[in-house]
């Protein structure tokens, strides 16, 4: 078992390594090749400088611009294995965080630490985690039990550390949205250990009753996780029709007695969206972002509801103004807040769109409509489309889901994508 890092923020992405077989080949616009890849090329090991004080590190690489990542190359993680037709929302595990678990159908043991990657995929209906060891090769692709009978889409990663009987505690949930056995919409919050327990599931609303504000979801999907220094919550988007309110965005707020997370209340937070493509909540604003497509015009728009944690009246989209305009924006669909300190407690704004020239755009979390910059990658297939992003906070790598759209064989490979920062020039 890898050692335990400091605890870590609660977060839909961040972690570490970014491992292996650098697969370039070419493929219309993709070169990739064979091969060991090592985790840290000369010039892109952590950064130099005095260790923060314990138990405050949350990001030992964090994000500094799309600057560093334009002379780099998109690579399929792990391309011998057999390819993820429609991987969704993908996520890193944080530094703090290590969980024990049974591969789906078998009675072994693996363990998920600290950079290890998770992908939904709404193909096979299942979670997929990448394990590395520590010097960063993949050791093994393994299917989490998931208690869910079809994936939603939504996936996050939550640790926080309490005290318990006078000792420091690690609660940690891997959240997913989904279809229970039995048919229902749900919110699956499981509580994950040292100890491999794939029965420690709760289903919201399904197991729950009396909850304040419990309503039945319609097609929960993409999910995230905030808190703040005495509140936690969930957000979730949920596809309701038009007649029910159009897609929306409901907060399940969360208690944690005697270390297990306990739901206090759901309230809706926001609707009359057309297409809600992610969520994503910012620990330096404290505000849930969220991407939009309107198929009927093309147009894609970044929407911020502030005060998430807090809000006791729900808004409208009408309400809003619109963060990021669709002039900026072309089919977006996932978004991230990646960190861009140490602690945590500043971000960039991240934002997937699928032409070539602006598939990753970077925003400023505080100045609405200001771009910081944007990545070119190589053109998506018209086959496949840009799903997620995750930041890696161990090796500043940045991963992506590629789904299929429509049937069809493409010439780009569908899967789990990432970049690194590119090694500095040593003539300069």
């Amino acid at each position: 078992m890898r050692h335990q890092r400091p605890i870590a923020r609660a977060a839909k992405s961040p972690g570490a390594p970014v491992r292996r077989f650098l697969f370039l080949c070419t493929a219309g616009l993709l070169l990739f090749s064979c091969g060991d890849f090592t985790l840290f090329p000369d010039g892109i090991g952590p950064p130099p400088g005095p260790e923060p004080e314990p138990g405050t590190r949350e990001c030992d690489r964090p994000f500094q611009g799309l600057g560093l990542y334009k002379e780099s190359t998109e690579s399929l993680l792990a391309p011998d294995l057999e390819r993820l037709q429609r991987p969704a929302a993908v996520a890193v595990l944080p530094q703090g965080m290590s969980f024990s678990f049974n591969p789906e159908g078998t009675t072994r043991t693996a363990t998920a630490s600290a950079g290890d990657v998770l992908v939904a995929d709404l193909d096979t209906h299942k979670i997929y985690a990448y394990l590395f060891n520590t010097q960063g090769a993949l050791t093994s692709r393994e299917v989490f039990p998931a208690d869910a009978r079809t994936l939603g889409g939504g996936l996050a990663l939550y640790v926080e550390e309490v005290e318990l009987q006078g000792e420091k505690q690690r609660v940690q949930l891997l959240l997913y949205t989904g279809t229970s056995p039995a048919g229902a919409s749900n919110l699956f919050l499981h509580l994950v250990s040292e100890a491999a327990d794939s029965a420690n599931v709760t289903k919201i609303p399904q197991d729950i009753n009396g909850l304040p504000g419990l309503t039945t979801f319609q097609g929960a999907g993409p999910v995230a996780v905030g808190r703040d220094d005495t509140r936690r919550a969930v957000f979730i988007a949920d596809a309701r029709p038009p007649e029910l309110g159009g897609h929306s965005v409901y907060r399940i707020s969360l208690l944690i007695q005697e270390g297990i997370p306990v739901p206090e209340g759901m309230t809706l937070l926001a609707d009359g969206f057309t297409d809600i493509q992610d969520v994503g909540f910012s620990n330096q604003t404290k505000a849930v972002y969220l991407t939009e497509f309107v198929g009927s015009t093309n147009h894609s728009t970044v929407h911020r509801v502030v005060s998430a944690l807090t809000r006791s009246v729900s808004v409208t989209k009408s309400d809003l103004t619109v963060f990021v305009p669709d002039q900026r924006l072309t089919r977006s669909t996932g978004l991230a807040l990646f960190p861009t300190d140490r602690t945590g407690t500043t971000e960039a704004l991240l934002v997937l769109s699928q032409p070539r020239q602006i598939a990753l755009q970077q925003f400023d979390v505080l100045t609405r409509d200001k771009i910081e910059d944007h990545l070119q990658l190589a053109n998506p297939d018209l086959l496949y489309v840009r799903q997620d992003v995750a930041y890696d906070c161990t090796n500043a790598a940045i991963f992506m889901t590629r789904r299929l759209n429509q049937p069809g064989v493409g010439v780009i490979p569908p899967g789990l994508y990432y970049i690194l920062p590119a090694p500095p020039n040593p003539n300069e």
